[in-house]
C-alpha cells in the first residue's frame, strides 16, 4: 500500500464509519416503532447509497467537496429517525435539525460536478437557502414548546422563549420562501441544462434529473403540509403522502445516479486503450479529431497542429488557427520536451475529468511522435520484400522552385520540406497507397490495385494550396502518374517504370498533374465526374525509348492552363476523355 495515500484515504473512511453507527443506530431505532418494514428498509437504503457514493467520490477526488457533500447528505439522512427517541433533548435536537440534508442536497444540485457554484445566482441562492434553513432550526429548537411529531409525550428543553403564535408565523413565512427557493433552483437547473453542451449535459444528467424531480416533489410536499396541516413526518394528506414518497424515491436516485456516472467514466477511461490503438494506425487528421471526439463524448472537439514550419498552428487542413479560449471552452497544449506538438480545443466540461483528458493527450502525444518519426526514416531495404508486386500505379512528385525556396527560407527549408513530406505521407496513406521513397524535394509513392491514385495527387495539389507556409511562400509541386510492373530489388522498386514516372512528373509545372496512358487505365474509373483527362499529346522522355502519350487531370478547382510539358514534343493534339 501507499503510504501517502493513508491519510487522504483515512478520512473518508472514518466519516463514512460514523455514517454507519449513526445508520445503524437509526435502523434500531425505526424498528422499536411501529413502521411498515418497506418504509425502514427505503430509508436505510436511501442514507447508506449516500454514504457510499460520498465516500466513492471522497476518495477518488480528495480536493472535490462533492464526495462530502454527498457523504454528509447520507449521515444526516438519519437525523430523522431519533425524533423517536425517548429522550426530550434528543427528540428536540432532532426535529429541529431533522431537514439538514436538504442544505447538503441543494449544495449538490448547484455545485454539481466539480463542487463549485456553477453561478453566482446559485451561490446567492445557497446563501438565502441556509439562513431560511438556520432561522427554521433556531425557532424549532427555542420558540416551539411541543409537537405532536415529537417521538416522546414531552415538551422542549431548550424552548427558552414558547410561543406558539411567532413559531407557527415564522415557520408559514420560512416554509413559504422554502417553496420558492426550491422552485428557482429547479428553474436554475433547467436553465443550466439548456445552455449545457452535449459533453456537459451527458455529465449532469445522472444527477441533475434526479435533483430536479426532487426539488418538485419538495416544493410540492411543503406546499401541501401548509394547505392540509400534515405531519411533517408522515401526516395524512393523501397528496403530501404521494408527495413525501416521490421526495425520498428522487433522492435515492441522487447517489444511484451519481455511482452510475462513475462507472460511465471508467468505461471512458477503457476506451483509451482502444484510442491508442486506433491513433497507432496513423489517421488522417480529420478522422484523428473523430476518434477524439468520440472518446470524449464532444462533439465540438477539434484538433490543431503546430507547424515548426510556419511557426503557427494549423487545422487539419493546414489552415491557420487562432487559438484562444473562449467561454465554455479550454486549450490543452500537447507537448514534447517543452516544445509544441498540437492543442485540442475542448468543452471545458472535460477538465472535471482530468485523469481521462490526460490519458487522450498522452495517446494523442503518442501518434504525432510516431509520425514525425516516420517522416524522418526512409524505406529500407529490409522492407522491399513486402512492396506490392506485380501491376502498381506509382506517383512521382518533386517541389517546383525548390532552390529559390532554399535562398529565401535558408534553415526554415528544412522544416518546410519535412512538413511537405508529413502531409504528401498522410494523404498517400489515406488513399491506400505507401511511400517507398523521398530525397531532397523528390517522393515516391505506390499505389496497387483498389487503391486511389488519381483522388490521392488531387488532394495533394489541393492540400499544398491551402496549406499556411512559412512567410507567405507557395509549395506547388509537379505531379507525375504511371502504371507498370516494376521490379523489385534489395533498394525497393528497380526498371524502367521507376524512370518513367519520374520523368514524366519531372515534365510538369507546380501544380500539375500528368499521367501516362497506362496510367489512364488505371485510374479511370476512380475519377470523379468532375475531373477530366486532357490528352497533351505524344511526346519524347530523356533516355525511355519511344513514343509516350501524356495526359493531366483536368479538376474544377485547380489550375487548368500552364505551359507545354517540358519535353520534346512528338505531336500535339489537345482532346478531352
Amino acid at each position: 500500500m501507499n503510504p501517502r495515500r493513508v491519510p487522504t484515504a483515512g478520512l473518508p473512511l472514518a466519516v463514512a464509519l460514523l455514517g454507519l453507527v449513526a445508520a445503524a443506530a437509526a435502523f434500531a431505532i425505526s424498528v422499536a416503532q411501529p413502521l411498515p418494514w418497506p418504509t425502514i428498509l427505503g430509508d436505510q437504503l436511501v442514507g447508506l447509497s449516500y454514504i457510499v457514493a460520498g465516500t466513492i467520490a471522497w476518495m477518488r477526488r480528495p480536493g472535490n467537496v462533492i464526495g462530502p457533500a454527498i457523504t454528509g447528505a447520507g449521515i444526516t439522512w438519519f437525523i430523522a429517525d431519533f425524533i423517536f427517541v425517548p429522550n426530550a433533548a434528543i427528540t428536540a435536537l432532532s426535529y429541529a435539525f431533522m431537514w439538514l440534508p436538504n442544505l447538503f442536497a441543494a449544495f449538490i444540485l448547484l455545485s454539481y460536478p466539480t463542487g463549485r457554484f456553477f453561478s453566482r445566482t446559485a451561490r446567492t441562492l445557497f446563501t438565502v437557502g441556509v439562513a431560511v434553513s438556520v432561522v427554521q432550526y433556531a425557532v424549532r429548537l427555542l420558540l416551539l414548546e411541543r409537537s405532536p411529531d415529537y417521538g416522546c409525550d414531552c415538551r422542549n428543553p431548550f424552548a427558552v422563549l414558547p410561543n406558539g403564535a411567532a413559531y407557527d408565523a415564522v415557520m408559514l413565512v420560512t416554509r413559504i420562501l422554502a417553496v420558492l427557493i426550491s422552485l428557482a433552483v429547479l428553474l436554475l437547473i433547467v436553465q443550466r441544462w439548456r445552455r449545457a453542451s452535449s459533453a456537459g449535459r451527458r455529465q449532469l444528467a445522472p444527477v441533475l434529473f434526479a435533483g430536479a424531480v426532487g426539488l418538485a416533489a419538495f416544493a410540492a410536499n411543503i406546499t401541501a403540509y401548509n394547505v392540509t396541516g400534515a405531519s411533517a413526518t408522515g401526516g395524512t394528506s393523501g397528496v403530501a403522502a404521494i408527495t413525501g414518497t416521490l421526495l425520498v424515491l428522487a433522492r435515492a436516485a441522487v447517489p444511484i445516479g451519481f455511482l452510475l456516472g462513475l462507472v460511465r467514466t471508467r468505461l471512458d477511461h477503457a476506451l483509451v486503450g482502444q484510442l491508442i490503438v486506433q491513433l497507432g494506425q496513423a489517421p488522417s487528421p480529420e478522422r484523428l479529431e473523430e476518434v477524439l471526439a468520440a472518446t470524449l463524448h464532444d462533439r465540438t472537439l477539434r484538433v490543431a497542429y503546430w507547424s515548426t514550419a510556419a511557426q503557427a498552428f494549423l487545422d487539419g487542413r493546414g489552415r491557420l488557427v487562432h487559438l484562444s479560449a473562449s467561454p465554455g471552452r479550454e486549450i490543452r497544449l500537447v507537448e514534447r520536451d517543452g516544445s509544441p506538438l498540437a492543442a485540442i480545443d475542448h468543452d471545458a466540461v472535460l477538465s472535471d475529468d482530468p485523469e481521462l483528458l490526460t490519458s487522450v493527450v498522452a495517446a494523442l502525444e503518442l501518434s504525432i511522435d510516431r509520425n514525425r518519426l516516420e517522416t524522418m526514416v526512409h524505406a529500407q531495404a529490409a522492407e522491399s520484400r513486402n512492396l506490392p508486386a506485380g501491376r502498381v500505379t506509382l506517383l512521382y512528385s518533386d517541389i517546383e522552385g525548390s532552390t529559390a525556396l532554399l535562398d529565401r527560407l535558408g534553415a526554415r527549408y528544412a522544416d518546410l520540406l519535412a512538413e511537405q513530406r508529413r502531409l504528401l505521407r498522410g494523404i498517400v496513406r489515406e488513399h491506400g497507397g505507401r511511400e517507398i521513397d523521398s530525397r531532397a524535394d523528390e517522393f515516391f509513392a505506390v499505389f496497387p490495385r483498389g487503391s486511389t491514385p488519381a483522388a490521392a495527387a488531387v488532394a495533394i495539389q489541393r492540400q499544398l494550396r491551402d496549406h499556411a507556409w512559412p512567410d507567405g511562400v507557395a509549395v506547388r509541386v509537379r505531379i507525375g502518374l504511371h502504371t507498370g510492373e516494376p521490379a523489385i530489388g534489395d533498394e525497393g522498386y528497380v526498371g524502367m517504370d521507376v524512370h518513367l514516372v519520374a520523368r514524366l512528373g519531372s515534365a510538369g509545372h507546380g501544380g500539375q498533374i500528368l499521367a501516362s496512358a497506362s496510367a489512364r487505365e488505371a485510374i479511370a474509373d476512380e475519377l470523379a465526374p468532375d475531373v477530366g483527362l486532357r490528352v497533351l499529346g505524344e511526346f519524347e522522355l530523356r533516355g525511355i525509348p519511344g513514343r509516350h502519350e501524356i495526359l493531366q487531370l483536368v479538376v474544377p478547382d485547380l489550375p487548368a492552363e500552364f505551359p507545354p510539358p517540358r519535353v520534346a514534343r512528338l505531336e500535339s493534339p489537345t482532346a478531352f476523355i
